[in-house]
């Protein structure tokens, strides 16, 4: 039976003589095995070695013979079946024959390997007679074939080649590139002078047209339950590493070794949050002091739009009826460490019986792309770009940037989109709104981001893990407003033009009866993108309702700031609630006594059907 030990007389044999260490080998021997309370480390069992094959090295040694110069050669754009080709030959005027050769012609065999077809010698022939030929037309590129006496012949007879037949009912083949061929050699006993190269034009596959891919949305599979402490296993792609241990001095003899379960940044549940507001205010770089502020954005606007209230001599320093359009004065808000910044477009003045105050207001960065600053474009794009390479292009040579891109990107051939009239925003928005998706700017630089609306079908939300959980005691106020509209089951989705593709997107296990207005755009030229704009439909139908969330803002209760797309659940009394933010206003007080008030108010999309 074990000895029961002391704080003092733990069974760690930490006996080993100070001396430096490695820095990732902690001098920590457990080695004691179950029941003993010291033991010799074993040394460890030399692993058996593993069977391994040796490469062997093979040089490969072949000889080539040369070949003739080629006369002409074809650009082969695939590999195919043997194809009948007529080819042109060049005769001069032949002399009086004395005797005659009767040459044996094989089949032509395909041009993946040349050969030289040799020509036995005829038999002897009785009679002879001259032949002529016509010259024929002068070919480039080609070099004459020196043809000698041939011996005496008793008698000849003609040989008839027949030419080959035209092919009926050819096909279009889809053939890959190939390389050219190196070296040709010439052929030689065709019947007639003839064309010696053709080409053949190949084309991209097309789709048929008017036939619709059915796409459907499978309900995800049930996620199984395995009885452990820490929770289920998370995939090798998505640990959790969550390094916010601060860097503190420990004693030698109680080292920080946590063996536990990984720990889940959660919001506490307290009966009281003292919050500490950090707000600093900047024009151009320089402080000024902002009496109030607000900033806010949504999934249907592409920038952050923010004002600010300012004293006289603040708003005075922006000299905003001096400035040019497009140099406008940058106002920063920095809160909580998180800068916004936007610029000085508009104002308006507010009086007061001894107080005069301005309310400046503006767009963030990426405005200047829209058509307020920006100049439109036209055209047909003729390349076979990718959706992202033709937002990239949007971007050339401009300070913007695409940071993030979560929505599908598919495949445009050349010639299926326009840009006519529309500035390089309204394009990135269409391409996003193709997808079901969203422009999202940030909030302080010249960055640009493209995110699905619904990054899981609406019936699915239940299923992923909530970006964060709010619970009851920390919700200022909730109000909500129910809207009721038909549930569709499936959407057709296509092109109007002839490099479109057609899909037929439904919820499985459903009857499929209830089906959406269809979606028509340029831009629907691959699967993907019609999968994803027909799930934002879908998920878009039905019953659901616009929840008014006030939180407040404070990173040290891990409450962060709310971005658009996220999946956030609501602890109720009442029950719990998932839902999408579509909408983010954040809002800078101060009240009677000088203390700072920091809000944010989210506009949530709640789906009500199941």
């Amino acid at each position: 039976m074990t000895d029961k030990h002391t704080s003092a007389t733990l069974p760690l044999p930490l006996g080993q003589a100070i001396k430096p260490q490695p820095g990732d080998k902690l001098p920590l021997a457990f080695v004691r095995k179950l029941g003993t309370l010291s033991a010799k480390p074993q040394p460890p069992k030399p692993d058996e070695p593993k069977t391994r094959r040796v490469p062997v090295a093979a040089d490969w040694r072949w000889h080539t013979d040369a070949v003739a110069d080629e006369a002409h050669c074809l650009r082969w754009q695939g590999r195919s079946h043997d194809v009948a080709l007529p080819y042109s030959a060049r005769y001069g005027t032949l002399s009086g024959v004395v005797s005659c050769l009767s040459l044996s012609v094989e089949t032509l065999r395909g041009l993946q390997a040349c050969r030289r077809i040799g020509i036995s010698q005829a038999p002897a022939l009785a009679g002879c007679g001259a032949n002529r030929n016509s010259a024929p037309q002068r070919l480039a590129h080609c070099r004459s074939v020196p043809v000698g006496i041939s011996p005496p012949l008793v008698w000849c007879s003609p040989v008839v080649i027949p030419a080959a037949r035209p092919r009926d009912g050819c096909r279009y083949v889809h053939h890959q590139p190939a390389r050219l061929q190196a070296a040709c050699t010439k052929l030689y006993g065709l019947p007639r002078a003839q064309e010696m190269c053709r080409y053949f034009p190949t084309t991209p596959a097309r789709r048929p047209p008017g036939q619709f891919y059915p796409q459907p949305l499978p309900d995800p599979p049930p996620t199984p339950r395995l009885p452990r402490a820490c929770g289920p296993v998370p995939p090798g792609d998505k640990l959790q590493l969550n390094f916010l241990r601060r860097h503190v001095r420990h004693h030698p003899t109680m080292l920080p070794l946590p063996f536990a379960c990984g720990y889940t940044s959660s919001i506490p549940i307290l009966t009281g949050y003292v919050m500490h507001i950090q707000v600093t205010a900047e024009a151009d770089g320089k402080p000024i002091q902002a009496l109030s502020a607000r900033l806010r954005t949504d999934t249907g606007s592409f920038c952050w739009q923010g004002s600010v209230t300012l004293y006289p001599d603040d708003f005075a320093a922006l000299k905003m009826d001096e400035r040019e359009r497009g140099k406008e004065a940058i106002i920063t808000l920095t809160i909580n460490g998180e800068p916004f910044a936007f610029m000085a477009e508009d104002y308006s003045d507010n009086r007061e019986f001894g107080r005069r105050t301005y309310t400046v207001s503006g767009r963030s960065v990426t405005a200047r792309l829209a058509a307020d600053y920006a100049k439109t474009k036209s055209g047909v794009v003729q390349s076979r770009l990718y959706a992202r390479q033709l937002a990239t292009e949007q971007l050339q040579f401009l300070p913007y940037t695409l940071t993030f891109w979560d929505i599908p990107d598919w495949l445009i051939p050349g010639g299926s989109y326009s840009i006519g009239d529309k500035t390089p925003m309204d394009v990135l928005r269409d391409i996003a709104s193709a997808a079901g998706g969203f422009v999202e700017s940030h909030p302080s630089r010249a960055q640009l981001s493209l995110r699905p609306r619904w990054k899981t079908p609406a019936w699915q939300l239940d299923v992923p893990v909530a970006d964060v959980t709010v619970p009851d005691s920390v919700i200022v106020s909730v109000s909500g407003q129910k809207r009721i509209q038909p549930r569709y089951e499936r959407v057709l989705v296509w092109a109007d033009h002839a490099n479109g593709v057609g899909a037929d997107v439904y919820r499985n296990n459903a009857d499929r009866s209830a089906e959406a207005p269809s979606l028509i755009h340029p831009l629907y030229t691959d699967l993907p993108v019609c999968r994803a704009a027909g799930t934002a439909a879908l998920s878009d139908s039905g019953t659901h309702k616009t929840e008014t969330v006030k939180l407040p803002l404070s990173d040290e209760y891990s409450l962060p700031r709310a971005k658009l797309g996220q999946i956030w659940q609501f602890n109720e009394p009442t029950g719990r609630w998932r839902g999408v933010v579509q909408g983010v206003d954040l809002e800078v007080s101060r009240d009677s006594n000088g203390a700072i008030a920091l809000w944010q108010t989210l506009t949530i999309d709640r789906y009500l059907d199941k």
